[in-house]
Parts: C-alpha cells; sequence; structure tokens
C-alpha cells in the first residue's frame, strides 16, 4: 500500500491515492489533480483495502463506487459538490438504472453535474457499475 496521497507529477497534473487504499497494478492513477480540475478514474466496488467486491446488488456496489470517488475527491480538498461531470457505466442498465439512481441522489444533490449513463460489459465478472468522475476546484 501507498501511504502517500500524492505522488509524482502525472501528465501536466498531480496524481491522487487516497492512504490505505490497495496500490492497483493497472496502468492509471485513481484520480489527477491537474489546474482548477480533478479527473477521477473508473471507481468500482472494491473495497480499499482488500480489492475485493463489495456487495452483489447494484445499490450495495454503487454506494462503495461512491465511497471510493469520495476518497480521491477528499485528496484533492473536493467533495461531491465540485462534481461537474459523471460517467456511468451499468452491466445491466435496463435492471438497475432506477436502483442506481436512488443511490446516487442519497450523495449528489441539485443542481445535478452533467451525467452519461450507459450500459457495457464490465470488465471483471461480477462488478455491476463503474462510475468516473470530473470535478473543479471553487474559485
Amino acid at each position: 500500500m501507498q501511504t502517500a496521497s500524492r505522488s509524482e507529477p502525472a501528465r501536466g497534473g498531480t496524481a491522487l491515492h487516497p492512504s490505505g487504499t490497495a496500490q492497483s497494478d493497472l496502468a492509471l492513477s485513481l484520480g489527477v489533480a491537474a489546474g482548477e480540475f480533478v479527473f477521477v478514474s473508473g471507481a468500482v466496488a472494491f473495497h480499499p483495502e482488500t480489492g475485493e467486491i463489495v456487495g452483489r446488488g447494484v445499490e450495495e456496489q454503487t454506494r462503495q463506487t461512491l465511497h471510493n470517488i469520495e476518497a480521491v475527491l477528499a485528496e484533492a480538498d473536493l467533495g461531491f459538490v465540485d462534481v461537474v461531470q459523471a460517467r456511468i457505466y451499468l452491466s445491466d442498465i435496463r435492471r438497475d438504472f432506477r436502483s442506481f439512481d436512488a443511490v446516487y441522489r442519497e450523495f449528489l444533490r441539485a443542481p445535478f453535474p452533467a451525467r452519461t449513463t450507459v450500459g457495457v460489459e464490465l470488465a471483471v465478472p461480477g462488478l455491476l457499475v463503474e462510475i468516473d468522475a470530473v470535478a473543479r476546484r471553487r474559485a
């Protein structure tokens, strides 16, 4: 596990990695702070310390995914109020859209960020939702 929350510069920005979060073996940063923007990579329902999938249903997985995003945003002293765009990927959009949206509303409030929601096949079996986000620092 990496103990520092910010690492070396990443393509014009600073890589963000919440302390206590397992280091990924994938070629990505969990988040990148670049100027006034913070870009959060596609987050899923992995437990931050064990890397295991949290939950079997879309509600529980969405909550864990949003907690993971919240941790990355916090590394840049931001929160959901600062999110300006979110992209949502659901493995079964017809079945899970309404349930996902209900949990999403627990974390994000109006005025909502711009959002795209699409149905996809996610890379890891058992994952039901993936979310990436862009946040902007307030002036």
